[in-house]
C-alpha cells in the first residue's frame, strides 16, 4: 500500500448507509407533483447547456482527475439501443464524469437522491443535466418507471450508483442492495459495469481516475423475475470486486471500521 501524508481517515460503522459526501445540504419535498417528463422547453434549454457545459466538464474532469476511460470499445455494441450503467460511487464527480466521458453523446439520465436536486444554486443545472430523484411513494414510482422506459426507448443511458452514498476515494467496493437492478429486468435492457478506481500521480495530490467498463450483461430471461434481479446484482458485484482486486489500490483516504 502507497503512503502519503495526505491521507485522512473515516471512521464507518453501516457500509450500506454511511455517508462521507460531507455535503451540507437541506433537501427539498419532492413528492408526485415532481415531473418526470418534460415539454419542449426543458428539452431546448437541457440541450443548449448539455451544448455548453459538457466540454468544459470533461475538460475540468481530464485536468483535476486525470480521468481515464478503460474499454469504451464496448459502447459501440450498444450504439443503437439504450442501456444502464451500474457504478461504484467515490466522488461527487461521478456523475460529470459519466455523462462527460462515458459516451458522451448519448443522453444521460442519473438517478439521484433528492439531494442532488437540492444544492443550493446549482441544483436546477444538475436536473438540467440528467438527474432525477429516486421515488418516495407509489404515485413517485409510475412517473418514475415511465420516465425509465422513455428514455430508454429513445436509446439514452440510464447511469445508477447502488452503492447509493459517496465514499471519497474508496477503494474496495461496498455491498449494495439488488433493488435497483429490477429497472434493465422490467424494461429488457442491457447493462454496463463501471469501475473507478485510482492511482498515484506524481504533480497532483489528488489520485487519478481510472474508470473500467465491462462487456454489457442482458437479463437471463431463463430466470424468473426476481432470479434474473439477482443475477444481475451479484455479477455487477462480482465484476466491480475482481476490477478492484486486481488493480493498484492507492489509498489516498483510509477508512476503518468502528
Amino acid at each position: 500500500m502507497v503512503k502519503t501524508k495526505y491521507k485522512k481517515t473515516f471512521f464507518y460503522r453501516d457500509e450500506l448507509n454511511d455517508d462521507f459526501a460531507k455535503i451540507q445540504i437541506r433537501p427539498k419535498n419532492i413528492d408526485e407533483k415532481f415531473k418526470y417528463s418534460h415539454g419542449k422547453v426543458y428539452w431546448f434549454f437541457a440541450i443548449l447547456i448539455r451544448f455548453f457545459v459538457i466540454p468544459i466538464l470533461y475538460v475540468v474532469s481530464k485536468i483535476c482527475y486525470g480521468t481515464t476511460i478503460k474499454n469504451k470499445k464496448v459502447l459501440k455494441k450498444l450504439k443503437n439501443r439504450g442501456y444502464f450503467i451500474y457504478s461504484n460511487h467515490t466522488t461527487a464527480f461521478d456523475p460529470i464524469n459519466h455523462a462527460c466521458l462515458v459516451n458522451p453523446t448519448k443522453y444521460s439520465l442519473i438517478i439521484a437522491s433528492v439531494d442532488a436536486l437540492s444544492i443550493k444554486g446549482i441544483g436546477w443545472l444538475v436536473h438540467l443535466l440528467g438527474a432525477i430523484p429516486v421515488p418516495n411513494n407509489l404515485k413517485m414510482y409510475k412517473n418514475f418507471s415511465q420516465c425509465l422506459k422513455y428514455n430508454i426507448e429513445k436509446k439514452h443511458k440510464i447511469v445508477i450508483y447502488p452503492e447509493a452514498h459517496i465514499w471519497p476515494y474508496y477503494t474496495d467496493i461496498r455491498p449494495f442492495k439488488s433493488v435497483s437492478f429490477r429497472y434493465p429486468v422490467e424494461l429488457n435492457a442491457p447493462i454496463v459495469v463501471s469501475t473507478t478506481r485510482f492511482k498515484r500521480r506524481k504533480f497532483f495530490h489528488t489520485p487519478k481516475l481510472i474508470i473500467t467498463l465491462s462487456n454489457p450483461i442482458f437479463p437471463n430471461k431463463d430466470l424468473t423475475f426476481k432470479e434474473q434481479i439477482n443475477d444481475l446484482r451479484n455479477k455487477t458485484y462480482e465484476i466491480m470486486k475482481a476490477v478492484s482486486e486486481n488493480s493498484e489500490k492507492y489509498e489516498y483516504y483510509h477508512y476503518e471500521k468502528l
